[in-house]
């Protein structure tokens, strides 16, 4: 479900002022409340937050969809600042970016939760990438629905679907405009309209990449920034998730053989891997499943390539990996596929109430900035010998066969070098983007700290990576920053 900011009968002047904001000529900002926060809150206990955490200011910048010829049609960015609450404001606001690509910030409702500390002496600003949310939404419809649970089933990217979008969005949008290069650019001049010299970032996963290329084009305007997950400019997305869901598989097994609750309960989780994956010999499988929504009992088709690329998203939270072993042991058992499939169709119904994975700001990112780059050395180098095979990145680069390429600048992929601090936490057993992506771009940053945790995609223990980030964006600086409780954080135990 799409999230909409809405405008409260607030007075402007109850809501502390920014640092900035008098230079903010070119971008009216009104009193409103953080309509996710809100949401989020309705879910919560009364005493569990403070309803005043949602007072945020919100407005509308216009940018050149074309940055670079500074003509035709303009897009609306949506900007959401959510002020300091103390009173010994710093001057260096925090930005986030969200991931995806495809992630609107402005679903964040989490934010003023989370980051109740880091607020107190600085702005929060969240603003849409052009594409997402609020600013010029390039949405695509879902596959799958309630009406349609074999859609949720059915191998991704049908190519039939990826041309209807296009067809759609190009009716409102020149899709080669939409990439990381212009994100970053619009960055900085909601940073310049706001009033803020300088600015710290806050990236994870894709969102890492705007952080990173916001720091070569606009060096000079940035303080320090966090990126979690890294998906650097050379990249490749999605080349590497065979080879590391692979490596986060055997990982995820191997602490299931170590550990003796583990053992006892499910055996040895590759055997009960290779059960499930021949119950696929003679093609996809049926299965009765119940319905998410209803009484009802419906029957499906499972493909071994959607379990296998399902298994590995699991994987991008930890707490989700520690029931892998659980469901493999009793698909194997009982030869039954109908809870893998029910799972799936938790899985997709959750992205599309959430992130659709499907949109064309996705599609624009990916196909212009790294399925091109893409080589066949690359696909069998990556995929082979693994359980996901190419299906994943075979699949992408054909999608993108049908969609616009946007222009890169020079160097794009070439490594960002900055001696601005930064923060890089990686997560051991990373499903997408493992550790060697943030090895690699902490061997350019001079100023560099790069912790890996114990995780999947995302952080493990929440309150702990707030807490690092609270303390290094007072810093400034990666030198003498406690990371102890990142290095302790382990794996949940098992479920089974």
């Amino acid at each position: 479900m799409k999230r909409v900011l809405f405008p409260v009968l607030a007075l402007l002047a109850a809501v502390p002022p920014l640092p900035g904001a008098a230079r903010a000529q070119d971008l009216e900002l009104a009193a409103c409340r953080f309509a996710a926060f809100d949401e989020l809150a309705e879910n919560l206990p009364e005493d569990a937050t403070d309803p005043e955490a949602g007072d945020a200011l919100c407005g509308r910048y216009e940018v050149w969809e074309d940055r670079a010829a500074r003509a035709g049609r303009t897009i609306a960015l949506n900007v959401i600042v959510l002020p300091h609450t103390g009173e010994d404001p710093a001057s260096d606001p925090v930005f986030f970016f969200g991931g995806g690509p495809g992630e609107a910030v402005s679903t964040w409702g989490w934010v003023p939760l989370a980051f109740a500390e880091l607020r107190t002496r600085r702005d929060i600003v969240l603003v849409d990438q052009r594409g997402t949310g609020g600013s010029h939404p390039l949405t695509c419809a879902p596959p799958g629905s309630d009406d349609d649970l074999q859609g949720y089933l059915n191998p991704m990217l049908d190519l039939d679907d990826v041309v209807a979008c296009r067809e759609d969005l190009e009716r409102t949008a020149d899709l080669r405009f939409y990439t990381t290069q212009h994100h970053a650019d619009d960055i900085d001049d909601v940073r310049a309209a706001l009033g803020y010299e300088r600015i710290n970032l806050w990236g994870g996963s894709y969102g890492t990449r705007p952080v990173l290329v916001y720091l070569r084009r606009h060096l000079e305007h940035a303080r320090a920034a966090m990126i979690s997950g890294v998906a650097h400019t050379s990249f490749k997305y999605p080349l590497h998730h065979a080879s590391a869901g692979q490596r986060a598989l055997d990982m995820l097994f191997a602490a299931c053989r170590e550990d003796p609750a583990c053992t006892d309960a499910v055996g040895d989780p590759l055997d009960d891997l290779r059960e499930v994956m021949e119950l696929f010999a003679q093609g996809p499988v049926s299965t009765e499943i119940d319905h998410p929504t209803s009484d009802e009992t419906a029957r499906v088709r499972v493909y071994r390539e959607v379990v296998a690329e399902r298994l590995r998203s699991l994987m991008y939270s930890s707490g989700n990996a520690v029931r892998i072993p659980g469901i493999l042991d009793r698909a194997a058992r009982t030869a039954d596929l109908g809870e893998l499939a029910e799972l799936i169709i938790q899985y997709e119904r959750g992205f599309t109430e959430g992130v659709n994975w499907f949109t064309g700001m996705w599609m624009s990112i990916t196909c212009s900035e790294d399925v091109p780059f893409i080589t066949d050395a690359d696909v069998a180098r990556e995929t082979g010998g693994t359980v996901f095979g190419d299906y994943r990145v075979r699949t992408h680069r054909e999608a993108c066969e049908h969609w616009p390429q946007g222009p890169l600048p020079e160097g794009f992929a070439e490594p960002v070098v900055s001696d601005t601090p930064v923060l890089i936490v990686s997560g051991d057993m990373d499903p997408a983007t493992p550790p060697e992506g943030g090895a690699y771009v902490a061997r350019h940053l001079a100023h560099s700290l790069h912790v890996v945790v114990r995780q999947g995609h995302g952080p493990t223990d929440g309150a702990c990576s707030v807490r690092v980030a609270t303390e290094f964006f007072e810093r400034g600086s990666t030198e003498g920053l406690d990371v102890g409780c990142l290095e302790a954080v382990d794996l949940p135990q098992w479920t089974f």
